[in-house]
């Protein structure tokens, strides 16, 4: 659930908000940008799995 933000960052259109929770911290706001697309995706990535298939989905 942590990392639910950053597909939602990605499925997002350009200027759009995505807010989620951080313990201790309070509500974090991300404004979806070129920038923070390409950083989520690039976190994507970086994991184990079929990442070319899970973009292609959030790509619509």
């Amino acid at each position: 659930e942590d990392l639910a933000t950053l597909p939602a960052i990605v499925a997002a259109p350009l200027g759009a908000s995505v807010v989620y929770g951080q313990p201790d911290q309070g509500m974090v706001h991300v404004p979806v940008t070129e920038e923070t697309k390409a950083e989520a995706r690039d976190l994507l990535a970086r994991m184990d799995g079929d990442v070319d298939a899970a973009l292609a989905l959030l790509d619509g």
